[in-house]
């Protein structure tokens, strides 16, 4: 199979990686959905410097979903991103 000088794998190759990447952070995303999930990141969340104050605000599940939704955009824009220069 001919690559070009410099790659190491195919296009076939890079695309299974990029699902198998892909499949695995959405899964990690979509558990935070469940209620064991969230509390267990709800001491973390409360003694980081940025999302401290949220918990005052929010119930902990909500805050849970709205970071999964978001790290489930970040992931998608990611790759559509990174697809377009490839």
């Amino acid at each position: 199979m001919k690559t070009d000088q410099g790659n190491l794998i195919g296009k076939e190759e890079y695309y299974i990686l990029l699902l198998g990447t892909s499949l695995m952070l959405m899964w990690i995303a979509v558990f935070r959905i469940f209620p064991t999930e969230a509390n267990i990141l709800k001491p973390l969340l409360e003694n980081h410097l940025v999302t401290f104050f949220v918990y005052n605000k929010v119930h902990n599940q909500t805050v849970n979903d709205t970071i999964g939704v978001i790290e489930i955009i970040l992931q998608d824009c990611y790759y559509l991103v990174r697809n377009l220069h490839h």
